[in-house]
């Protein structure tokens, strides 16, 4: 039986576009990355397409339908949230000195879009993944999507046969939306993670590390490893036929030193039926057989230098290209934080000159209202504040002479003089309430007038 394992690590998610190395766009084909990497093979490193991509099976979660790239912007944000500083944490590896051991470590960088790298066989299908994706969400982590590769692999450079690598990648969201941290898994749950795999795809579980002591490697360091093996392997024939040759040389020169002590042995040498003859054979065997291995050990060096050199190469043009991807992004980011800047300074100017714009349409409206309602009624009420003053006055005036006026009726008043003035319309001008007012006393004067005492 097969046997299967399931690795964890950082997914890798460009921008896309020429030279991308977009885990998205390596998991799902897009065309876009094909492209690039017809374009710009060193961007591929181990890829090495060798079916066509119609073998392959997707699926993507409804879920997430800006991808992968959308939510590590939105995990950025919902990160940065909840940080004291207000940024996101920085996705960089960065290296570290322990003071007090001097020792050098790396730590890796903040990932919370994950992917798990899965060996399958040729007939798995998406469905047979479903405990798998049970598994990560019970500790909170949910599957964006999945993607079968059935067109990876490589060619034995020897036999010429292919052998394809099947595998799955499944992208993982490893966000704890509720806190801003990511999810982290105890060595328990990698473990079962292994056994939950195996069962789920009917594959045998491997062994694990704890007990062999071998680290995982990903495509390239197994590359690498497996180049380097078959150079020890050819360098090791190349060695064998080497002492082989020299032990024929010296079986010869032995047999050599033996026939010059006897004439028969020589007679018998000359006509090929001797031991020198046989050894010369062996002899010349021998050299044919150091010389082919000595012409396949230097084939293989040099197959392996130029190999290295390509490598070199290819990395050397993956640096400049990642150099100039560098600087490029550089220049937008400065170019964005200037455009940024040049926003919120016309922003901050589109503010103001709403500000006085709004001000001065107030004002203008105000002294509209003012010139249609305002100054007239203003006016009007002056207007009536002084007639209101004037009444005033006038009623003082008229006070005054309604006292004169009852003072003179106090002073000769008599029934004709009361009617007197009533036809001259007094009582209508007081008043009729001041004029029975003034009238008080003057009845009480007729009434004085009128009483003679007690009759005696």
């Amino acid at each position: 039986m097969a046997k299967t394992s399931i690795h964890i690590r950082p997914s890798n998610l460009g921008k896309g576009g020429a030279g991308s190395t977009n885990a998205e766009g390596h998991a799902y084909r897009e065309s876009w990355y094909l492209a690039a990497i017809a374009q710009h093979p060193e961007a591929a490193g181990h890829f090495e397409l060798i079916g066509g991509a119609e073998t392959n099976s997707y699926w993507k979660s409804k879920n997430y339908p800006g991808g992968a790239v959308a939510l590590l912007e939105r995990d950025k944000r919902e990160a940065a949230a909840h940080s004291k500083s207000g940024k996101a944490p920085s996705m960089k590896e960065r290296t570290r000195t322990d003071p007090k051991t001097g020792r050098t470590y790396t730590v890796a960088g903040w990932s919370p879009i994950r992917e798990a790298v899965v060996v399958c066989k040729e007939e798995t299908t998406v469905f047979d993944f479903l405990p798998v994706f049970q598994f990560f969400r019970r500790y909170g982590i949910e599957p964006i999507g999945l993607a079968i590769h059935r067109d990876e692999g490589h060619t034995d450079p020897t036999t010429g046969e292919v052998q394809i690598n099947y595998h799955a990648h499944i992208l993982l969201d490893y966000m704890d939306h509720a806190t801003g941290k990511t999810v982290k898994l105890p060595d328990a749950a990698m473990s079962e993670m292994q056994d939950v795999c195996a069962q789920a795809l009917g594959m045998e579980r491997g062994e694990s590390k704890e007990k062999t002591s071998r680290r995982h490697l990903d495509a390239n360091a197994y590359r690498a490893q497996a180049q380097a093996a078959e150079l020890a392997r050819l360098q090791a024939e190349s060695e064998a036929a080497r002492l082989e040759a020299e032990r024929a040389r010296a079986e010869a020169a032995s047999i050599r030193r033996q026939a010059v002590q006897g004439i028969g042995a020589k007679v018998a040498d000359i006509f090929g039926a001797g031991d020198l003859a046989k050894a010369r054979k062996r002899a010349e065997e021998a050299d044919a057989r150091a010389e082919a291995a000595r012409k396949a050990k230097e084939a293989a060096i040099s197959a392996a230098n130029a190999e290295r050199d390509k490598a070199r190469a290819e990395a050397r043009k993956a640096v400049e290209s990642a150099k100039k991807a560098q600087s490029a992004a550089n220049s937008a980011k400065v170019a964005h934080s200037a455009a940024l800047e040049t926003l919120e300074a016309d922003k901050a100017a589109a503010r103001e000159e709403g500000r006085k714009a709004g001000a001065a349409e107030k004002d203008r409206e105000w002294r509209q209202w003012y010139q249609k309602t305002g100054l007239p009624a203003i006016v009007e009420r002056d207007k009536l504040r002084k007639e209101v003053q004037e009444l005033t006055k006038r009623q003082d005036e008229w006070l005054q002479d309604f006292k004169d006026i009852a003072g003179t009726l106090v002073g000769c008043y008599t029934s004709e003089a009361v009617k007197g003035f009533e036809e001259l319309g007094i009582r209508d001008l007081v008043g009729h309430d001041l004029w029975d007012e003034a009238k008080k006393p003057l009845k009480a004067k007729e009434e004085k007038k009128q009483y003679r005492g007690p009759h005696l």
